[in-house]
């Protein structure tokens, strides 16, 4: 009878640790790659192989949808850009003109100051406000230009026009230079 229960008790302790190294083999690894063949039975049973592809499927739906909007953003910023250039170009090329026209303006009343028929007090505060307009061109020509400079350069177009049109005035009156 000794014998009966030491084989019964064996078949226990077999039993037993047989179940163990299923249960041990179970509670593996879910990564396939680390995962040998009685973990990727498991995981592939239970799901979990399935589960693991959806959230990877998942996260590149997600990295795909953030990479579309970032270069949805990224095209956005480029026109931007390129509209912001263009304006700038403008400006830049403005003033360049307002610098032209007074160079033009600055050697016509040069010449005119060279009348005794003209009111030489009309003439000097020509010359100041022509100098005024070249300062304040100078002053945005060597700064980054800007869009916001708009105003300031439409305001010395005026300002160089006004300009203009009291020497055309003088000229008219006085008669043209020669």
């Amino acid at each position: 009878m000794v014998d009966t229960i030491s084989g019964a008790t064996l078949r226990k302790v077999m039993v037993a640790g047989g179940l163990a190294a299923v249960l041990a083999a179970c509670t593996g690894t879910q990564d396939p790659s680390q995962a040998g063949f009685l973990d990727g039975v498991g995981n592939l049973a239970s799901g979990t192989y399935d589960q693991r592809i959806e959230e990877r499927e998942q996260n590149l739906t997600e990295t795909q949808a953030t990479s579309a909007a970032l270069q949805s953003e990224l095209a956005q910023s480029e026109q931007e850009f390129a509209a912001l250039s263009e304006e700038e170009a403008q400006l830049a090329a403005r003033l360049g003109s307002v610098e032209r026209q007074n160079q033009i303006s600055r050697q016509r009343l040069a010449e005119l100051e060279q009348r005794r028929d003209v009111d030489q007090q009309v003439l000097a505060s020509l010359q100041s406000r022509a100098d005024e307009v070249a300062v304040a061109r100078d002053r945005m020509a060597t700064s980054r230009i800007d869009p916001a400079m708009a105003a300031e350069v439409a305001q010395l177009e005026r300002e160089q026009a006004e300009i203009d049109q009291a020497i055309d005035d003088i000229l008219l009156i006085a008669g043209p230079i020669e």
